[in-house]
Order: C-alpha cells, then sequence, then structure tokens
C-alpha cells in the first residue's frame, strides 16, 4: 500500500476531506472532525494514525483503576491507532534514538547507519528540550 492509495482510501468516506496542517501532516476530517492523519516528513516511516473518540479513552482509564485485565488490550488497541504504517519502514527513528541517546550521555556518538534517512534539523532541539524536561540534561 501506498500513500495514493491511502488517499483514494480516506476520500472515498462520503464528505471527507484533505488538508495539509501542522506544516508536514496530511489530515482527514468528515464535517471538520479529524479522523485520520499522516504524517508527510520524508524521513519518517508514513505511519497513519487514527482518532479514538474521548469515550474509549475514558474506558481505558476504567478498566485501570480498577484492575480489569481487559485493561491492556484496550491499551494496546488505542497504541496501535498511531501504528499503522503503510510502506517499508525507514531507520529514521534509529537516528533519533542515536542521537538522544548520545545527548543524555548513554552512547559515545549519536552516528548511525550511512544509508538510514537523516532527520530534520529541528529535532535535535525538540529533543534536547524532552530531555531537559525529563531531567536527563541540565539547563
Amino acid at each position: 500500500m501506498d500513500i495514493e492509495s491511502v488517499r483514494a482510501y480516506c476520500l472515498s468516506f462520503p464528505h471527507a476531506t484533505e488538508k495539509v496542517q501542522w506544516g508536514a501532516d496530511l489530515v482527514f476530517k468528515i464535517g471538520g472532525k479529524m479522523f485520520a492523519v499522516i504524517s508527510l516528513e520524508p524521513s519518517s516511516d508514513h505511519c497513519m494514525s487514527f482518532k479514538a473518540t474521548p469515550e474509549k479513552f475514558a474506558e481505558r482509564d476504567r478498566l485501570w483503576a480498577t484492575g480489569d485485565p481487559d485493561y491492556y488490550a484496550l491499551s494496546d488497541a488505542l497504541q496501535h491507532l498511531g501504528n499503522v504504517a503503510f510502506r517499508a519502514p525507514v531507520p529514521a527513528y534509529k537516528h533519533s534514538a542515536a542521537y538522544f541517546l548520545h545527548l543524555t550521555g548513554r552512547i559515545p556518538s549519536n552516528r548511525t547507519h550511512p544509508k538510514s534517512a537523516p532527520r530534520p534539523a529541528w529535532e535535535a532541539e525538540m529533543m534536547k528540550d524532552c530531555a531537559l524536561r525529563l531531567g536527563l540534561l541540565q539547563g
């Protein structure tokens, strides 16, 4: 499956529209409400995320609070909504991980395999901010 077939599928729903938002995300909506989004970053895995209802998240939280073992299945399903890849994965995430691990002093270099896709320049600042917020770096 490629991005054009995914677009065709999403636009096959009655009243579905598409719009590029937030810089490089292709957002699909029906009646102004988002139901799916795809990252268009060239170095991404082109993952597609589907929107779940607030009721499903509330159900998950209720299951957790009561210790119900069904929590795990629902939580996994909700997480998988954000991980539907429709292209063979690229090793970009390895570069992100290498940068973060190097930034926090856990590995000696942030270099990855030469064929790994480079990450956008803004990602370094975002990861530094995350590491600061997590207390893994000194400001």
